[in-house]
């Protein structure tokens, strides 16, 4: 019978992701909770309407705080709130969207570039009904092309 060996015990520190992957995963994460609160914040301040209509979207969509914006939109006047929240779903979307985009091309792990592939199209649709959000409650947007 051939000696059996001890199995290699696990190493101490996990290994070291390439620095796209680390980009994504931070990203993601910050990305995430930030439209998880300020979601839960706009079904609070605002109006039935498609402003209240996106933000269910979003807490259907995602799991997930970007203090600042969190805190910026809680002082925001009511009569400015649903503009503001939508300007920063498009500016959160487009980071993320920066981010999906570089992991689903250049990631070196696997599951996270697969992961990346899988909700690219998702923040992509997103960061459409975000701009479309805007125009709805009378903003502007530099963001034509969507």
């Amino acid at each position: 019978m051939a000696p059996v060996s001890a199995p290699t015990p696990p190493s101490e520190h996990p290994p070291r992701l390439p620095a796209v992957d680390v980009a994504f995963v931070v990203a993601a994460t910050q990305g995430n909770n930030a439209e998880f609160d300020a979601a839960k914040l706009a079904l609070r301040r605002t109006s039935p309407d498609g402003v209240a209509a996106y933000a269910r979207q979003m807490l259907t969509d995602l799991a997930a705080p970007d203090v600042l914006a969190l805190q910026y939109l809680a002082h925001v006047e009511p009569v400015d709130f649903d503009q503001n929240y939508a300007m920063l779903q498009i500016g959160d979307h487009l980071a993320a969207q920066t981010a999906y985009a570089a992991e689903a091309r250049d990631g070196s792990d696997a599951q996270l570039r697969a992961f990346a592939q899988k909700w690219l199209p998702t923040i992509q649709a997103h960061l459409q009904l975000a701009v479309t959000l805007v125009k709805h409650v009378g903003g502007d947007t530099p963001f034509k092309h969507y």
